[in-house]
């Protein structure tokens, strides 16, 4: 038999069309708290994270932007810079690396005096120039002819170790001196080529009194218009004054050249005095090959910028001759173009090639006169 359906009042079922409203179960308090938490802990790991890479990052890639002039003691380890309102850590790690590897490398120059008592030790105030140990047996070049007898001076290291000068040659072009010392605990210097360098690299101005600063190449491969054989004239020009600092290297701890004096912005490549050392290892001192010409290039005498004579063979416009070299096969108005089998160019300047070229050798020259391409053989003059 079937079981009637209990029937039930209106008001436990609403007829259909009725309005029809339905609460869902409330969660307790606690579920929220417990979501809160978990979301937190999730949100605080992905911060930690983003936080050590940007840390990192920013640290080598960001710049602060603020004046830094930070004061030390000579070769603390601390740094100067002077100059400069960007200031990024990747220059702090080339400068700290530089003050470590050639601080000591910078040595003063003093006139000998007799050594009383240890506390008689020669004052910076005293120095009469600073030099800059090359290689590690202690060849050390100096600006300006200031040595004019090396028995009368004495170097004097960062840690007040006193040699005496051995050797001394000046440079018959340059205004440098190389000088000797008894050592063989010095590192070796090592010097930039010409064609790592851009206009508006930074450099480093290294001082013997453990300053560093910051500066920028404003040109390079400057030179006058009319030029002599004779002359390495070829500079570089910094972009600001810094009234110290006269030894120029980039972030790799190269050697980039050797300011003239404290008051210039003219530097002597480095190319130039790794060349003068090159001639007094190899020819008990400093040799400089003389072809006893003025000239202009040739792209200055047609016009061409630097960016069009870049790469092609440049030749010499003869604007004086010195016929004790030349005798009377080359005359004024006629074109080099070749030093044996060295083209003549912008890269590959006239100075550069005669100084290659061992001291009295004979070399074959090839030039235009009078619109036919000759040669002659002739013998380098050197320069006393």
């Amino acid at each position: 038999m079937k079981s009637k359906p209990i029937p039930t009042s209106p008001q436990n079922h609403p007829q259909r069309g009725e309005n029809q409203t339905f609460e869902r179960p409330r969660k307790r308090p606690g579920h929220y708290i417990f979501l809160a938490i978990v979301l937190s802990i999730i949100f605080g790991f992905l911060s930690g994270l983003v936080a050590v890479f940007s840390s990192d990052y920013l640290s080598d890639h960001i710049p602060v932007l603020k004046s830094v002039l930070l004061q030390a003691e000579p070769f603390s380890g601390q740094v100067i810079v002077r100059g400069t309102d960007n200031f990024i850590t990747e220059r702090n790690k080339a400068i700290t690396n530089l003050q470590n590897n050639y601080g000591n490398s910078l040595v003063g120059i003093y006139e000998k005096k007799e050594i009383i008592n240890t506390t008689d030790f020669y004052s910076s105030i005293d120095r009469i120039t600073e030099g800059l140990v090359l290689t590690k047996d202690g060849y050390i070049v100096v600006p300006a002819s200031l040595i004019n007898n090396k028995d009368n001076y004495v170097v004097v290291s960062q840690d007040n170790q006193i040699y005496d000068i051995t050797h001394h040659w000046l440079d018959p072009v340059l205004d440098i001196e190389i000088i000797k010392i008894s050592v063989d605990s010095f590192p070796s210097i090592t010097f930039t080529t010409d064609s790592s360098l851009a206009v508006g690299q930074e450099i480093f101005q290294l001082s013997a009194d453990g300053s560093v600063y910051l500066n920028s190449l404003a040109n390079k491969n400057q030179q006058p218009v009319y030029q002599q054989s004779d002359f390495l004239e070829k500079k570089y020009l910094l972009n600001n004054f810094q009234a110290g600092g006269l030894w120029a290297f980039d972030y790799q701890g190269e050697l980039v050249g050797l300011l003239n004096s404290e008051n210039s912005v003219e530097l002597i490549p480095a190319e130039y005095i790794s060349q003068a050392l090159k001639k007094q290892l190899s020819y008990g001192g400093i040799v400089r090959n003389s072809l006893g010409i003025s000239y202009v290039p040739l792209s200055e005498a047609i016009g061409l910028s630097s960016e069009e004579a870049a790469g092609q063979t440049a030749g010499i416009l003869l604007s004086a001759v010195d016929q004790t070299i030349f005798k009377t096969e080359v005359v004024v108005g006629d074109i080099i173009t070749q030093v044996n089998d060295l083209e003549l160019s912008l890269e590959n300047s006239l100075n550069e090639v005669i100084q290659s070229f061992q001291p009295n050798q004979e070399v074959i020259i090839t030039y235009w006169h009078n619109a036919q391409e000759k040669q002659v053989n002739l013998t380098l003059g050197v320069l006393e």
